[in-house]
């Protein structure tokens, strides 16, 4: 069990330039038009079913967050979503950065190997993401989180059995506003997040934000000459364009990168010893009436490895969406392409002399394309092509 780390907002800095006076006429303002003043309840936007349309008339289990109430909630990365949504778990293999086992009402994939794909999928601003290393990731400048519950197959394709997470991206707007986020915490844990976007010319938008947050490793390593366990050090920016066109068409252009560079690895859990490096004190939980006759025992949260282990990971995203509207038909085109690289050597048992650590560096790259014809009252996805290499 790793120790927990404890996170203090110390400094939060929010500056909104061109927004602050809108934002004060908004509150004392009338209610927004999204509101049934009947019972009072806002209306929450989600696109469940690829079109935007109101939570309370889509005929689908979803639960949504906007990105200012998963910043409330302490959310920081996509494994913190399974806090605050039932019938979603979210488990790391091995620590921060590495796969992440996904289940959505208990259809998952429990594995480590960096090849196989899970049963509930993860969608990032409408793009499918393949890799299962790629799934833990920074949580920074969203719009909103959607958790759908249940086969999603008929509109989203495969790999969404068990239903699926769709991640939102703050869009490019014509308003020129931005924010900037301090805060630290146990570990030497430090984020920085910052975001700007504003108007280039009458029909361009532009949006850049940046995410840097790292920490020391919470896995005290008990070899003075290795590195502690579970650190992070990682970093991501994304910066999107929004072209208008004359006869209601817009182009999107995003792209994102993230890299992470953690120099203890993380090792997989035991009760390290005190005797020896890379030894085994006991596989028994710290509680457990074996572990006390089992001489050197140290804490559970403590390792016993050599110097060496260590993980890093590498991803760029691009993504260019075109939207055309018709009087009664709209015509969306998704076209992305995106690479990850993941590095990684690791200590698997306790003694390297019998199995030597895991050395991985699995590089995946996928393009996608996909056509969505919309009509008023239905949904129809014309074809989607993946190809996956790895």
């Amino acid at each position: 069990m790793t120790i927990p780390r404890i996170r203090v907002t110390a400094i939060s800095l929010i500056a909104s330039l061109g927004s602050i006076v809108a934002g004060a006429a908004e509150t004392s303002g009338p209610p927004s038009p999204g509101a049934d003043e009947a019972q009072g309840i806002v209306a929450i936007v989600v696109t469940a079913r690829r079109r935007e349309e109101s939570i309370q008339t889509t005929p689908i289990a979803v639960t949504a967050f906007a990105g200012d109430e998963l910043r409330a909630l302490g959310a920081e990365s996509s494994m913190d979503l399974a806090r605050f949504t039932p019938g979603l778990q979210i488990a790391p293999v091995s620590g921060e950065g590495n796969i992440p086992n996904i289940a959505i009402r208990g259809v998952g994939l429990n594995d480590f190997r960096a090849y196989n794909e899970s049963p509930s999928a993860v969608y990032v601003d409408e793009v499918y993401k393949g890799a299962l290393a790629s799934l833990d990731f920074q949580l920074f400048d969203l719009d909103r989180v959607e958790v759908l519950k249940g086969p999603q197959g008929t509109l989203f394709g495969r790999n969404a059995t068990g239903g699926l997470i769709q991640y939102i991206s703050k869009k490019p707007t014509s308003d020129t506003e931005g924010y900037t986020r301090l805060s630290f915490g146990s570990f030497n844990d430090l984020t920085v997040e910052a975001a700007i976007g504003s108007s280039l010319t009458d029909a361009v938008d532009a949006r850049v934000s940046v995410v840097h947050h790292q920490h020391d490793g919470t896995e005290r390593n008990l070899d003075p000459l290795g590195n502690d366990g579970n650190a992070l050090d990682l970093t991501a920016e994304r910066g999107q364009l929004a072209f208008a066109f004359a006869d209601d068409m817009s182009l999107l252009l995003a792209v994102e990168h993230g890299q992470n560079n953690d120099d203890g690895g993380n090792t997989y859990r035991y009760a390290a010893s005190y005797l020896l490096p890379d030894s085994l004190a006991a596989l028994e939980p710290s509680n457990s009436t074996r572990n006390a006759a089992v001489v050197g025992l140290s804490n559970v949260s403590d390792i016993n490895v050599s110097p060496g282990p260590f993980l890093t990971t590498n991803s760029t995203s691009g993504t260019a969406r075109f939207e055309w509207k018709g009087n009664s038909t709209t015509l969306v085109s998704i076209s992305n392409y995106q690479t990850f690289q993941m590095r990684q050597a690791e200590t698997v048992t306790a003694r390297r002399s019998t199995i030597a650590p895991r050395g991985l560096i699995p590089t995946q790259r996928s393009t996608a394309r996909s056509s969505i014809y919309k009509e008023p009252g239905e949904t129809f996805v014309g074809m989607s092509v993946l190809t996956t290499s790895a």
